[in-house]
């Protein structure tokens, strides 16, 4: 499954990276049978070798998802 949006002029928004989150982990945890509540979820960040926007994929994650799980780190 490859879940993705680009453009070589653009930045996502906000907006773009809620909707591309929620559709990686529902597609993720429906195609598997598993329901989020009651899981522990452990999120793996790039090292510095590689940019991201780290802080704000992290709340957006917990947004989504910190409530629905029994944990999130």
């Amino acid at each position: 499954m490859v879940l993705g949006k680009g453009s070589t002029t653009a930045t996502l928004t906000t907006e773009d990276v809620q909707q591309l989150l929620a559709s990686a982990y529902g597609d993720l945890l429906v195609g598997a049978g598993l329901d989020p509540a009651h899981k522990r979820v452990l999120v793996i960040i790039p090292d510095g070798t590689r940019t991201a926007p780290v802080p704000l994929i992290f709340r957006l994650l917990y947004e989504q998802l910190g409530r629905r799980v029994a944990q999130l780190d």
